[in-house]
């Protein structure tokens, strides 16, 4: 058994590096420079056709529930090898958070905010058509801790050799610092690798692996500088989990993915809700009930239903039929479904929701300054690097919402994350001229916002509007505190909320990655691609890691769960372009 398990940990190890190596090559090659044209889509009607029964294709292999990252990803490399595959998604748009959608002529995205190296070479693998990048420069992030300001710079080194100027006396911490890194990514590369492996070979090996210790435990150990862990840790906000819990370890998009599921005589359909799973009284899955009333079903018992970042909540505590849920006892008990709690509850054994988020969309008259600028530049005058503004050097303090606040309006605290897709983007002007757009995201709680969860959008009422409207100008005048050039160019200005993300998102409590990212979520033996419902696969941030990069990850290990020979025609390419990176 050791000696099985060396080896498999071996072989995940070298897939991961391997993985690494490989899109720093694919990315540089498919950089697109300012004022570049992008390359043409097909067209995006295909993100927003709408279910009807007559367009259900007959003789289906595979349901996917959700069009996210990870459902569109496993749909295409299913439709890759030959499957004729049905994707449903509850919006009245395909692509969960990688959609984008456009206001009085201001276009917002809504999820896709840093793009690793990973993810631009899985998406080429997927996409009809290579995904153009455009690099956003040696500044990354700029981060304020209450008045002074870090720069987050790139490459690594560069990063690096900032920091270390900033904390002389912290070299030798600093080099350790990037080992251990590298040893999180292994960690990860081989609790994501053993995954895919069948239940009863993968726990125990799951188990030898042994747990994650919390990013703060490990920058603990690192180094005694305060100020130092609270740099390295500062991109906490990404995965919603402050150090002390959190482990150490769209429609453009859509639009290049859904093609290659039409293609194998598939479909993705949109305002299809699915409201329960189809069962036969052994369990197995069979298909899908939508709109509470139709039931689809796929050909193959085997090949029946994959599910995205509506995650494995919703899966399993409400689209398994309550007559099927006595067979999933054990891990129901693990999910707490409801929103999460502080002090988190019962980490060591339970996995509850992640955070939720306010989301502020500002739309701005250009300054004549155009698109995108160059290396450092800006578009309009706002910064392409993302701004994150904390409160003081406390991340532990400064993350901490009361379960009640006398006054939310007035009271709610601002850890504010900034981002302008118009400054990155170096086509926007081309598409967009005189206008440009701001995102920032505020964490929240879902009990400030519980009382309206049942009304209907755009019709909660006047108080829920008026909170909303409070927010909204409260967290305006900290985006324009930052950026004061800003100051009279906002022409549109609204705010999500987290019963926005349960209406456009398909969430329960809003939350903004799954599960909550704590080492109790890696720890459960059952968040893997196969479920214990034969037939029932999962997908989504639930299985891998947060973001979209989770999700594309999770598609990836998902179809091959389903299908093993996805796993030996895109292995092969990624490792064949992996040794040729390594070998130049």
């Amino acid at each position: 058994m050791l000696t099985a398990f060396v080896l498999l940990l071996s072989a995940a190890v070298l897939l991961y590096l391997l993985f690494l190596a490989w899109p720093r090559c694919s990315l540089r090659c498919h950089a697109l420079a300012p004022g570049a044209r992008a390359a043409p889509l097909a067209g995006t009607a295909c993100l927003k056709e709408g279910f009807a029964s007559r367009k259900v294709p007959e003789q289906l292999d595979t349901i996917v529930i959700g069009s996210g990252a990870a459902g569109l990803t496993a749909a295409a490399l299913l439709a890759k090898r030959g499957q004729r595959v049905l994707v449903l998604e509850q919006h009245d748009v395909a692509g969960g958070c990688t959609h984008t959608f456009e206001e009085r002529g201001f276009e917002f995205d809504v999820g896709l905010h840093y793009v690793g190296d990973i993810l631009g070479v899985l998406l080429n693998a997927v996409t009809s058509g290579v995904i153009e990048w455009a690099p956003t420069g040696r500044l990354v992030d700029e981060v304020y801790f209450g008045d002074d300001v870090v720069p987050i710079l790139s490459p690594k080194a560069a990063f690096l050799a900032e920091l270390r100027r900033r904390f002389p006396s912290e070299g030798a911490a600093l080099h350790s610092y990037s080992w251990r890194v590298l040893l999180a990514h292994v960690w990860l590369g081989a609790h994501l690798g053993l995954k895919v492996l069948p239940a009863a070979l993968a726990a125990p090996l799951l188990r030898a692996l042994g747990g994650m210790q919390t990013t703060q435990t490990a920058l603990e150990r690192l180094t005694g500088s305060p100020k130092l862990r609270h740099v390295l840790s500062y991109i906490w906000g990404t995965y919603g989990v402050p150090p002390s819990r959190s482990p150490f370890a769209f429609h453009l998009l859509a639009a290049r993915i859904v093609p290659t599921v039409l293609k194998a005589g598939g479909a993705v359909l949109v305002r299809a809700p699915v409201t329960s799973l189809v069962c036969d009284e052994a369990g197995a899955v069979r298909g899908v009930v939508v709109r509470g009333r139709l039931a689809l079903r796929a050909a193959h018992a085997s090949f029946s239903s994959l599910t995205r970042v509506s995650g494995a909540t919703t899966t399993f505590c409400h689209l398994v039929p309550p007559p099927q849920r006595h067979r999933l006892a054990p891990l129901l008990a693990s999910i707490r479904d409801a929103p999460p709690v502080s002090p988190p509850a019962s980490t060591e054994t339970q996995v509850e929701p992640s955070l939720a988020f306010l989301y502020l969309f500002l739309g701005l008259s250009a300054d004549g300054g155009g698109g995108a600028g160059g290396s450092g530049g800006s578009g309009g005058g706002l910064p392409r690097h993302n701004i994150w503004k904390f409160g003081g050097w406390d991340h532990e303090r400064g993350s901490e919402l009361p379960p009640r606040l006398d006054d939310v309006a007035a009271d709610h605290p601002l850890l504010l994350f900034l981002s302008s897709p118009s400054a990155k983007d170096p086509a926007w002007e081309q598409r967009h001229p005189g206008k440009q757009v701001v995102l920032a995201l505020a964490p929240t709680r879902f009990e400030y916002w519980a009382e309206w969860r049942d009304g209907r959008i755009h019709k909660r009422g006047e108080a829920y509007d008026r909170l909303k409207r409070a927010l909204a100008e409260r967290m305006t005048e900290e985006v324009l505190r930052l950026l004061p050039q800003l100051r009279g160019r906002v022409e549109y200005c609204d705010l999500g909320t987290p019963l926005s993300s349960n209406f456009y998102l398909g969430t329960r409590h809003g939350e903004a990655y799954g599960l909550a990212h704590t080492p109790a979520r890696f720890a459960q033996p059952w968040l893997t691609p196969r479920t214990p419902l034969p037939g029932l696969y999962l997908a989504g941030q639930d299985v891998a890691t947060d973001g979209v990069t989770g999700g594309v990850i999770s598609g990836f290990m998902a179809a091959g769960a389903v299908d093993k020979t996805v796993f030996v025609a895109e292995a092969a390419t990624l490792l064949a372009a992996g040794v040729t990176a390594l070998a130049t």
